[in-house]
Order: C-alpha cells, then sequence, then structure tokens
C-alpha cells in the first residue's frame, strides 16, 4: 500500500514539474508575442500618420499646381513682378513685428517675401537723437542683428 502511494506522489510530481515548464514556456511566449503585438501596433500607427501627411502633402501640391497654372494662363510670371525696398523705421513691438512677418509666409496675407532683416538695438544716443528729430543709423552696431534670408 505504501508502495502505491510513493508511486502516485512520484507520477504527480513528474506531472507537477511537466505542467510548471509547459506553464513558462507558454507564459514566457505570450509575453513575447505581447510585445511583438505592441512593437506592430506602434509601425502601424507610424505608418497611418505617414500616409496621413502624405495625403495632405499632395494635396497641398496640387493646390499650388492649380494655383501656379492659373498664374500663367493669366499671364503672370515671376521676372514680372515687381520688388520695391520697405525701411521700418519706427521701433515696433514683439506683436507688431510678428503681424508683419507673418504677412511673409505664404498665406492670404502674402504680398511680399523678405530678403534681409536687420533689427537695431536701441540706445541711449539714440533716444536722444530720437527726440531732437535726428536718427542715428550706423550700419551695423554691437547688439544689432542682420539677417539674410
Amino acid at each position: 500500500m505504501i508502495f502505491r502511494y510513493k508511486i502516485f506522489s512520484v507520477v504527480v510530481g513528474i506531472a507537477l514539474v511537466i505542467s510548471g515548464h509547459a506553464f513558462f514556456k507558454a507564459h514566457r511566449t505570450h509575453a513575447l508575442l505581447k510585445l511583438r503585438l505592441k512593437g506592430l501596433k506602434a509601425e502601424v500607427n507610424a505608418l497611418e500618420t505617414h500616409r496621413k501627411q502624405s495625403a495632405l502633402n499632395r494635396r497641398r501640391i496640387d493646390v499650388a499646381k492649380d494655383f501656379v497654372d492659373r498664374a500663367r494662363s493669366l499671364g503672370l510670371t515671376r521676372t514680372q513682378w515687381h520688388s520695391y525696398r520697405v525701411t521700418i523705421a519706427e521701433p515696433v513691438s514683439f506683436q507688431e513685428a510678428e503681424y508683419i512677418l507673418n504677412q511673409t509666409a505664404n498665406s492670404p496675407f502674402y504680398y511680399f517675401r523678405p530678403v534681409q532683416l536687420h533689427i537695431k538695438e536701441k540706445t541711449a544716443s539714440e533716444s536722444n537723437n530720437t527726440a531732437t528729430g535726428r536718427r542715428a543709423s550706423a550700419p551695423q552696431e554691437q547688439g544689432d542683428l542682420l539677417l539674410t534670408l
């Protein structure tokens, strides 16, 4: 009788070890597949975003082509455009500067293209000269910013 219990205990122990091994193997496979699925979902999302961005870019290009074709049909060519030098002599606030620079973008407000932007720092001597009606305009002093666009 005791011999049967020992055999039964050994069989149950072996079955427990085998089932434990099978469980951990299945759990490891599940975890790896879960990580792979997460990576594939991220890749699908990236590809979907890229597809949407490509479609948006295609629409923008089509709109630009339509504009160019319409301009050509009206006889407008870039070589016939007039350019004028614009100088803003008075100090402007950041809000006004932002408004001016926003008009240089391709937007409904687009009517000029900046070639060079010279930002001068207002000094104490300029404040005195401005009060008397004269403006000192040195080509470039320390603190000035000159951007060629």
